[in-house]
Formats: structure tokens, C-alpha cells, sequence
């Protein structure tokens, strides 16, 4: 018994170190969103000047027009996901942050904010919101960590936005605002399916 003990307690404390986004290249998460709108998350290799990670792209397909793209660059690491950039394909230059800075902490403590740099002279916000439930179109997700985040300056980058985060699964809900620069309106995305290799 104190053996099983020792195992489950090794096991919390691991699942409690994992980082909310799962970085591996050729993982894909597809969303389905208000006003018909579809959207796809993919992790590839990739680097901006020379600093190395995983780009997570987000591709929105909006009806009657061209996709938008945008993601950023990420690593994970003890303290949780860390960005060191923003790319856009094939609209703006990409941004790099350097160093790379905090944006999804591990174990977040409820009301935290985390400031970093947005690579265009304003500052980003994160703020640890709690946890929620969120129904997909496959299953129910319980204990969702909330992120609510602001930019101070105008990147090309639809804020304020909210990700809604499984550990090991990554984001299963977003809701971006609309950004004129992106041509993309307010929608809200849910997660419909998943592969991690």
C-alpha cells in the first residue's frame, strides 16, 4: 500500500510539471468556430534569427475570403510555455522576443498575470483566470485552465484573446477578437479533434 502510495504521488507530481502546450512536431489540432469558420493548430520545427523551437500556427479558413495565419514561436521548459516570437505566414515579417518569456506557467496561481514583450512596443498581459469546463465536439473537458490575454501596443495579432488549456492536450476552446490588420472577425473556436504523435 505504501508503495502504490509513493507511485501516485511520483505520477501527480509529474502530470503537475507538464506544460499546458504539447510541442511536437506534426501534431494538429482542428477547431471548428462561430460564423462558419474553420481552423487548424499545427506544430513544425522552425526558428526566428537564429533562435530555435516549435512554431504553432494557427490557420483560420473564413468563408469567401483567403486563410489567415498567424502562430508563434514556443519551448517549453521547467517553468512552462515560453514564445519567442510571432510569425505570420505569409502577411507580416516575423518578430522575434529574445529572450524567449513566460506565457503559459506550469502551475499557475489563481489572478497571476505574467507580463512579456509583443516584439511591436507594447506589452502582453496574461492573466490566470481559474479553471472551467468546456464541451467540445468529442468529448467534455474538465478542469480547463483559463488564460486571458491583452496587448497594450497593435501587433497584427487578434487580442484580446482567451485559451482555454488541457495539460498534454493543449488548447481546446480560443475566443479571438476581431483584427482588422488579420481581416478576421470575433469568433469563437472549439476543439473537434486532435493527433499527437
Amino acid at each position: 500500500m505504501a508503495l502504490l502510495a509513493v507511485l501516485m504521488t511520483g505520477l501527480l507530481a509529474q502530470a503537475s510539471l507538464q506544460p499546458y502546450q504539447p510541442l511536437v512536431a506534426g501534431a494538429r489540432w482542428n477547431y471548428s468556430c462561430s460564423g462558419g469558420i474553420a481552423a487548424t493548430r499545427s506544430i513544425s520545427n522552425g526558428s526566428i534569427n537564429g533562435v530555435s523551437g516549435f512554431v504553432n500556427m494557427l490557420s483560420l479558413t473564413i468563408p469567401g475570403q483567403p486563410s489567415v495565419q498567424f502562430g508563434e514561436l514556443q519551448m517549453n521548459d521547467s517553468q512552462g510555455t515560453k514564445t519567442g516570437g510571432w510569425l505570420f505566414a505569409p502577411t507580416y515579417p516575423s518578430v522575434q522576443i529574445n529572450p524567449p518569456q513566460l506565457e503559459l506557467p506550469v502551475n499557475p496561481v489563481l489572478g497571476q498575470n505574467i507580463t512579456l514583450p509583443d516584439g511591436y512596443g507594447g506589452t502582453i498581459t496574461v492573466t490566470y483566470a481559474g479553471l472551467a469546463t468546456v464541451t467540445g465536439y468529442a468529448r467534455v473537458f474538465t478542469g480547463v485552465a483559463v488564460f486571458k490575454e491583452t496587448d497594450s501596443g497593435n501587433p497584427p495579432i487578434p487580442f484580446p484573446r482567451t485559451v482555454y488549456m488541457v495539460k498534454g492536450i493543449g488548447e481546446v476552446r480560443t475566443d479571438l477578437a476581431g483584427s482588422q490588420g488579420l481581416n478576421l472577425p470575433a469568433t469563437s473556436c472549439t476543439l473537434a479533434n486532435y493527433s499527437i504523435p
